[in-house]
């Protein structure tokens, strides 16, 4: 199933239509990344990134293949001559218009704002696409189960298997954290259940992907948010716990 926005455990509102069959798919990407998410490209930088995993059991040939952040220029970044992909392999290319670098680079970076992202063979023939809602920074959007699944936020596995043996656990209990009042204009409660562990780091995000530092005081069961003075509208809050994120809508009103 996939989810959307509204839902209170969901993936980034990010949605895929591979073509069955094709094998190579996009498997994760990261549009927002700095010095704390420990991904350097060669030359050093924290650029935008995606992955793309190849489920056939042989060698793919990407020579030609395109790779687009706009559907109506599919060729904006096009695979060289050679190109391959490992049967079960990884491959990274890195939307930061640093053509002059080593590796893969696309003449296009990815918005944290939401886009889109095709995948084409040569012949323009779409292998996978997508469209995805506002990102967080450091945060990426990966295929779980990896390599079909639908795109979930997560603690990035760059170049990596994105499945997590937590992730069914955490999600069986994700219904249970609730935020109240929603709509708010102050203070946020959040009940949180005994069988979960303390969360390793609390985000707010706007719908444009801005994020907003938040204080977060734990109580028995619960935690209490004070909400950033002079905000108001649609917003998500992002929490961590292990490599999941649990997104939960949340709509700030000016007292």
């Amino acid at each position: 199933m996939r989810h959307i926005v509204l839902l209170f455990f969901l993936s980034l509102p990010c949605f895929s239509l591979a073509q069955e069959g094709s094998g190579v798919v996009i498997n994760e990407f990261m549009a927002s990344s700095d010095s704390l998410s420990g991904i350097q490209d060669p030359g050093g930088s924290y650029a935008d990134w995606i992955e793309l995993y190849n489920n056939n059991s042989t060698l793919v040939n990407l020579s030609g293949f395109h790779l687009s952040d706009n559907y109506d220029a599919p060729d904006k970044f096009v695979f060289p001559a050679g190109a391959t992909i490992e049967a079960d392999g990884y491959v990274i290319i890195w939307a930061d218009k640093d053509l002059m670098e080593a590796g893969l680079h696309a003449d296009f970076k990815l918005n944290k704002a939401g886009e889109e992202l095709v995948l084409s063979n040569a012949d323009f023939e779409v292998l996978d696409n997508l469209e995805y809602g506002p990102q967080v920074t450091n945060v990426s959007s990966a295929r779980i189960p990896n390599g079909t699944g639908d795109f979930e936020p997560r603690t990035p596995t760059f170049s990596a298997n994105n499945n997590s043996s937590v992730s069914n656990i955490y999600e069986q209990v994700a219904d249970q954290i609730r935020l109240s009042p929603n709509p708010a204009t102050g203070p946020i409660t959040v009940d949180w259940p005994e069988s979960l562990p303390v969360p390793d780091s609390w985000q707010l995000a706007d719908l444009q992907g801005r994020s907003y530092v938040l204080e977060v005081v734990p109580a028995q069961d619960q935690f209490i948010i004070q909400t950033p003075t002079g905000l108001s509208g649609m917003f998500l809050l992002w929490i961590k716990l292990d490599n999941q994120y649990f997104v939960k809508p949340l709509i700030i009103q000016t007292p």
